[in-house]
């Protein structure tokens, strides 16, 4: 118990410290040399008897920067699996769920990783049945945070749920990256790996449309339906920007890097996170 309460302790100041990090990051004008993880990564990266049961709590408590973090220095092992650490991050990502609006910005670095990875594995020959699961699976918890009430339990099935503690501009983020991230799994088993291949969403080259998924409907409508709400009046040319991007037919999945890159810095201008995703962008199409 002592243990436990020690490591609890350790996982939320290291979180504590790493958002001072970044806030002060916020306010320096030499954000592209400031940015960099490789600092905040040398503090986890020490061979601790704790550091096992400090992720552990930082999974529970919910602390998204360690969790990330230690996600960076996990897929810069040489020796280690890539499939496995997909599923360790979805695990992560699934426990999250009571999030709050100072630390909702922090899970879209998780899920960018995760794609990230995916993407990865299937470049190397993994299973397309698995990985539409996994992602399909993604996509459901993130449609979940974009709603604006819950639907958990009883009173969340029949509309009567808490509203959202969220803020509208990461409900648009959720919504984005779920209808992105539908687009491009067709039906269960076939994703969209190349430009120009079959999908389920129309527009004027989609000569071999197949019929559209409920999860691919459900998320299109839900973006949709923010350009009638005045909550989101500030949000209308990203949403139309979003639509136009995932209508093309030829974005399909590996051009989600590109896609929450330029997400994120539409919606999330003036912040380390938009920083931080456009930077690793740029150092991903060097790679590719």
């Amino acid at each position: 118990a002592a243990q436990t309460i020690h490591s609890d302790h350790a996982c939320m100041l290291i979180e504590k410290c790493i958002d001072h990090y970044f806030e002060n990051a916020c306010s320096t004008d030499d954000n592209d040399e400031f940015i960099g993880w490789d600092r905040v990564k040398s503090c986890l990266d020490v061979d601790n008897v704790n550091h096992a049961e400090i992720i552990y709590r930082a999974s529970v408590r919910g602390a998204l920067h360690t969790l990330y973090a230690e996600a960076l220095l996990l897929s810069q092992q040489q020796n280690k699996d890539g499939s496995l650490l997909v599923v360790r991050l979805l695990d992560w990502t699934n426990r999250i769920t009571d999030l709050s609006s100072d630390d909702e910005h922090k899970l879209v670095l998780l899920w960018a990783k995760v794609v990230e990875l995916i993407i990865e594995q299937l470049s190397v020959g993994a299973e397309q049945t698995l990985i539409s699961q996994q992602l399909s699976g993604l996509v459901e918890s993130i449609k979940v945070l974009g709603e604006e009430k819950s639907s958990q339990g009883f009173l969340g099935s029949i509309g009567l749920g808490k509203r959202s503690r969220l803020t509208p501009r990461f409900r648009v983020v959720c919504r984005s990256i779920a209808l992105f991230l539908s687009a491009q799994i067709p039906c269960d088993g076939l994703l969209r790996l190349t430009p120009g291949e079959p999908s389920a969403l129309p527009h004027n080259r989609n000569v071999n449309a197949v019929k559209p998924s409920s999860t691919l409907m459900n998320a299109a409508s839900s973006l949709k339906s923010l350009r009638l709400n005045k909550q989101y009046a500030e949000f209308h040319s990203n949403i139309e920007w979003v639509t136009q991007f995932i209508y093309n037919p030829d974005n399909s999945l590996p051009q989600f890097p590109e896609f929450i890159s330029s997400l994120v810095s539409r919606i999330y201008s003036n912040d380390y996170l938009s920083l931080k995703i456009i930077i690793d962008y740029e150092k991903y199409k060097e790679l590719h």
